[in-house]
């Protein structure tokens, strides 16, 4: 298919997971990579998309990751943006310790591991988030544990909870704690969960959010 774009999600932020199904609706979810020599790409025009990403400090060594062409294009993307490959089948980057930056490159639809060794130059640079944030957990869906991360652009006071359909909170998992600002996770342990769609509501300061997971015994 012709591609005019190619975006790129993830399960470690800034890497997000859009929805199931990867709606239009989540373009601001997803990282866009460029073809224009622009955000770390060499060589504009040579159908090669790039972008820098930088994580930030202590995030986790392995990240599945996966991308999408022509977002939004329903004439060239197969009628959908989730186009790579099928559900679950991701890329994975493996990263060393104390790594400080490194390249990857992957062919589209060619999935597995990378491991990622080659230092390419030092950056002092933490990301910082800068407007709250919660992102779609991962897996989604799951069984029994899965991720919540979330972005705090300055130091708040955090509450998440989980919730079941009927609004009943079966699960507390940050409770009115005081949390400094950037780029945080939570894990959640669904074993005593019956399967089925629950809520997580993120309330820090004045910043609601609330998204499904499905839990899936």
């Amino acid at each position: 298919p012709v591609v005019n774009t190619v975006h790129i999600a993830g399960s470690a932020l800034p890497l997000q997971w859009p929805s199931g199904g990867w709606p239009n609706s989540d373009s601001t979810v997803v990282i866009r990579l460029y073809d224009d020599g622009t955000h770390g790409d060499v060589t504009a025009g040579d159908k090669i998309f790039s972008r820098d990403i930088t994580f930030p400090q202590y995030t986790v060594l392995r990240v599945e990751y996966k991308y999408g062409i022509n977002w939004g294009d329903a004439v060239n993307n197969g009628g959908g943006n989730d186009n790579e490959a099928g559900f679950a089948q991701n890329h994975i980057l493996n990263m060393t310790r104390y790594m400080t930056g490194a390249t990857t490159v992957d062919t589209f639809g060619r999935m597995g591991n990378s491991y990622l060794t080659n230092i390419t130059g030092v950056n002092e640079q933490v990301t910082k988030p800068t407007t709250y944030s919660l992102s779609q957990n991962y897996p989604n869906p799951f069984n029994p544990s899965t991720t919540i991360s979330f972005g705090l652009p300055k130091e708040s006071n955090v509450t998440l909870k989980v919730y079941n359909m009927i609004g009943q909170e079966v699960l507390t998992l940050i409770d009115n704690q005081r949390m400094g600002m950037g780029y945080h996770t939570v894990k959640v342990d669904g074993s005593n969960l019956t399967s089925g769609v629950y809520l997580y509501k993120l309330t820090a300061g004045e910043f609601v959010a609330t998204k499904k997971m499905v839990l899936i015994k």
